[in-house]
């Protein structure tokens, strides 16, 4: 019997919970770390050995057809290149630490390890990037019965306490509450629960917890969002690497991609100057004469202040990024409102851009940068597109 296929949406809220709690939770991230950067390590290693096998380098050489997609497919399989080869082997990993981690959250992770790699292996990505003891990560799960879930207001993770076992280590209960005044939240927690997410930010310095729920349905309309639920009226877009064109049947207007995302381009090389010169005397092995990294295997050393710059740095990109989010879905709720009937030019964003690097500036665009846009690539139009 094939799984029923339901839209879903998220809502987030933020985690505030104890020290002994937060405590817990960063040895549950700590752990999911360990296993992802193990399934994307060995997922690695199956597409080198893929890659290095005779048949499917003859095969890639060979006109595309049915017959060769299916035989490259079998090759994969055979080296145990796929998402369930990945699963079966971050099972004995996972038992381990089945205290902390789920069978069915640790799947989860071995699929996002895998499709990493697999953007890798089909040339959609240059190479990948395993996680840091600082970096962003998520935990999620992949239904709302067991592990981590969330029951009648309140994310529930490990085991009951019980009389035999009244306080136990792995267990975790956090308390989702929103705003009274939050009639959005409050609509959209009464829908069913598909599965839980749980991530952890680094913000202005401090470590925040936060819990996304994937939630089965339309989301709830919000007051103050005017949407025209029109489908006769229909809205044409040309979408560019900074300005996007809307056209409807009673305006036709040029506006700029997030114009709120504004970088500040001095005091950003100016940090990542001071992070250059910093790396260079604790490293001064790592450089030729004339001042070019090395090649081949290095080992790094950074001072303090190279790490205080380096969080300074990615606070400023993380700002730019809610900014640019923002900026998106004010753009999105604008064009919502003039219809329903939304047509979008079908293009490849990543030749767009390669192509704006090297194009003369036309007039248009140079009215537009005058008033302020800086570097046409950090509008972000994918994304754009995605929210409508």
């Amino acid at each position: 019997m094939t799984r029923k296929h339901t839209p879903s949406y998220t809502i987030e809220f933020p985690l505030h919970i104890p020290l002994w709690q937060q405590h817990r939770l960063e040895k549950k991230f700590n752990i999911a770390r360990m296993l992802y950067n193990a399934c994307l390590g060995e997922a690695l290693k199956r597409h080198k050995t893929v890659k290095s096998d005779k048949r499917y380098r003859a095969l890639l050489n060979e006109p595309k057809s049915k017959e060769r997609q299916k035989k490259l497919a079998d090759i994969r399989l055979e080296y145990g290149f796929s998402a369930y080869g990945i699963h079966h082997f971050i099972k004995k990993a996972q038992h381990k630490f089945k205290e902390h981690i789920g069978s069915l959250e640790a799947q989860k992770l071995a699929t996002r390890a895998f499709q990493t790699v697999e953007k890798l292996h089909f040339g959609k990505a240059k190479k990948v990037h395993f996680k840091h003891a600082n970096d962003d990560i998520s935990i999620e799960n992949k239904s709302n019965q067991t592990g981590l879930r969330y029951r009648e207001g309140e994310i529930l993770w490990g085991d009951k306490p019980t009389k035999r076992i009244p306080k136990p280590k792995n267990w975790l209960c956090m308390p989702v509450s929103p705003k009274d005044d939050d009639e959005y939240a409050h609509l959209a927690l009464k829908d069913r629960t598909k599965y839980v997410r749980i991530l952890k930010r680094e913000i202005r310095g401090k470590t925040r917890y936060f819990v996304q729920l994937i939630q089965e349905g339309y989301p709830p309309a919000k007051r103050n969002r005017k949407v025209a639920n029109d489908e006769t009226k229909r809205i044409g877009l040309d979408i560019g690497t900074s300005t996007i064109a809307i056209s409807s049947d009673n305006q036709v207007e040029l506006r700029e991609l997030a114009p709120a995302c504004h970088h500040d381009e001095k005091e950003l090389r100016r940090i990542q100057r001071k992070m250059d010169r910093s790396k260079r005397s604790t490293n001064p092995n790592n450089f030729h004469e004339n001042g070019t990294i090395k090649k081949g295997r290095l080992t790094w050393n950074y001072s303090k202040r190279y790490e205080r710059l380096r969080e300074k740095q990615k606070e400023h990109y993380r700002k730019a990024a809610g900014r640019r989010k923002m900026s998106h879905e004010k753009l999105a709720n604008d064009i919502l409102s003039l219809g329903s009937d939304i047509r979008v030019e079908t293009m490849r964003f990543q030749s767009l851009q390669k192509r704006a690097l090297r194009h003369e500036i036309t007039r248009t665009e140079r009215l537009i940068k005058k008033n302020g846009l800086e570097n046409p690539l950090l509008s972000a139009p994918p994304q754009c597109c995605s929210l409508l």
